[in-house]
């Protein structure tokens, strides 16, 4: 189940297992109504950066657009045939791509409902999608590579590798700087790489376990001004690794479970995590220190726009 937070207006979206999403005030934690009962599970959801439209990727392979002011149907996005992935919208809210398990990536018009362009270049499934702050660029992720796609001329313009591509290591997380101009890329057996994104060129390996350690990645962040990068291991632990020095900054070792949930706090010096025992930790950046441990249901975790307020579930009927 999807949980999304917009504090801008004074919403909480999440969905539930009889197949609705419901509009919460955050002021007072009540349920203002249910937008439009959705007939299928949901596996993905997104909201427009103009906090207009909600987007909603089902199980059974339908794209619905909701109304988020008054929680009505718009319409469907019709044309793809396959599992539903992952979803993005375009900054300036005109355009919607919806990735599939067929490893295609369906580019549709939001308000005409126009399927525009089917863009079949990935090797496998789709499992993330990222647009860039000037709206310029989309990167995915593939197996073990990662994908740019000029949003301008509808082409992909590079596609990035894992180094030892012959062992088919897949990439299990990727996250890329505010600026848009380089992406960190995780894998399957713990391997750390950072990416130029204007060039589409591989820049360095930041962490490679050793022969005895070799631990997926789960979870990536990276700071502002690509100080440092924030990793989380399946080993329960998270490493931060200092992009300018070249080596571990810190190591928190306080999970007992694996990290599901990773956030770089507005300042750059504090890191909220939280785990699959509902352990939600705050901890210090640059020495591992921690500084708060709270136990609520947090299977699933949204942090406001301004860092302030953070919303938690178990994934059942209720929210704290």
């Amino acid at each position: 189940h999807q949980s999304l937070l917009k504090l801008k207006k004074k919403l909480i979206l999440n969905t539930s297992v009889d197949n609705t999403v419901r509009r919460w005030s955050f002021q007072d934690m009540q349920i203002l109504d249910n937008i439009a009962t959705i007939y299928s599970s949901v596996t993905s959801m997104i909201i427009t950066v103009d906090n207009t439209f909600v987007i909603i990727g089902c199980e059974n392979k339908t794209v619905q657009v909701k109304s988020l002011i008054t929680g009505t149907d718009i319409h469907d996005l019709v044309g793809h045939n396959s599992e539903i992935t992952c979803l993005a919208s375009s900054r300036d809210c005109e355009r919607v791509y919806v990735a599939c398990a067929d490893a295609k990536l369906y580019l549709y018009d939001l308000k005409s409902r126009e399927l525009i362009a089917i863009l079949i270049e990935q090797e496998s499934s789709i499992n993330d999608l990222r647009i860039s702050s000037d709206n310029s660029f989309l990167f995915s992720s593939s197996g073990n590579s990662l994908y740019v796609l000029n949003l301008k001329k509808k082409k992909f313009v590079s596609r990035q590798k894992s180094k030892e591509i012959e062992q088919n290591r897949l990439i299990k997380a990727v996250t890329m700087s505010k600026e848009g101009d380089m992406a960190v890329t995780g894998d399957e057996s713990g391997v750390v790489n950072l990416w130029n994104l204007k060039n589409g060129e591989f820049i360095e390996t930041l962490i490679e376990p050793n022969e005895n350690q070799r631990l997926g990645v789960c979870k990536l962040l990276l700071s502002n001004s690509n100080l440092f990068s924030v990793v989380a291991f399946t080993d329960n632990t998270v490493s931060v690794f200092d992009n300018e020095m070249g080596d571990i900054a810190a190591e928190f070792s306080e999970h007992q479970s694996q990290v599901k949930h990773l956030y770089i706090l507005e300042d750059s010096k504090r890191i909220l995590t939280s785990d699959g025992f509902n352990q939600c930790k705050i901890w210090v950046a640059h020495t591992g220190q921690l500084l708060e441990s709270i136990t609520v249901a947090c299977n699933l975790l949204a942090l406001s726009p301004d860092m302030q307020y953070v919303v938690s579930g178990p994934g059942e009927n209720i929210l704290y």
